[in-house]
């Protein structure tokens, strides 16, 4: 079968199109680490104005991107070991010298002879995640340690969570609770429109401040 030069010139220009307007930073490199091709989304991630740049500016992955350069070495086992690397994360330096954390996935390819040519791979920016997993880590630590009694429940007074001071105070566990209804009031302490009143509140300010006998 004989395909055409103009097929051809038609497949070259659409991976051309997928390769320059993906979303995700794409490279290839060399094994020792100097990049051979990149996109323009990986020269935005890294902080350069355009690939030429980056190829120009980054010479040196292990010494010149990776903040721990030892993680460079990680990824080459990995890549030696197993010929792909999945969900890769590392923190790197930007153009500018600023801090971001990326996550990578990469294979090599080999020659005809076995030996490895190049990496190839693909990087996003998972800073924000990263903040959001810290944040949530250190509302999780105030959670566990405040001295108050704190419960979660969704709007079936179904217990989500709670606090160990919660237990203490309760005498219940968090594996008592978990999943069971919450007569969250005393009978008569209350009017029957208290509760509502409460989940009005919380769907419009996202917060309810008040007293309530239990």
């Amino acid at each position: 079968m004989k395909v055409s030069k103009n097929v051809t010139a038609d497949i070259e220009s659409q991976y051309r199109s997928i390769f320059e307007n993906a979303v995700e930073g794409i490279y290839q490199t060399t094994v020792e680490g100097r990049y051979l091709r990149v996109n323009p989304a990986l020269a935005k991630v890294y902080g350069f104005d355009t690939t030429e740049d980056l190829i120009k500016g980054l010479t040196d992955i292990a010494g010149q991107l990776y903040v721990d350069p030892t993680r460079r070495d990680d990824f080459k086992g990995i890549m030696s070991d197993d010929g792909v690397v999945l969900d890769f994360e590392a923190q790197v330096y930007r153009a500018d010298h600023s801090i971001i954390w990326i996550t990578e996935n990469a294979r090599c390819v080999r020659g005809s002879d076995g030996g490895i040519m190049f990496y190839e791979g693909t990087v996003e920016d998972i800073t924000r995640c990263k903040s959001d997993e810290e944040q949530i880590r250190l509302l999780a630590k105030v959670f566990d340690s405040v001295g108050d009694g704190i419960l979660i429940v969704d709007r079936s007074l179904t217990f989500k969570a709670v606090n160990p001071a919660y237990e203490a105070v309760t005498s219940f566990t968090a594996s008592e609770l978990i999943n069971t209804k919450l007569d969250l009031l005393a009978p008569g302490y209350h009017e029957k429109t208290f509760l509502p009143s409460v989940w009005a509140e919380l769907s419009a300010r996202g917060h309810w401040s008040g007293e309530a006998t239990c």
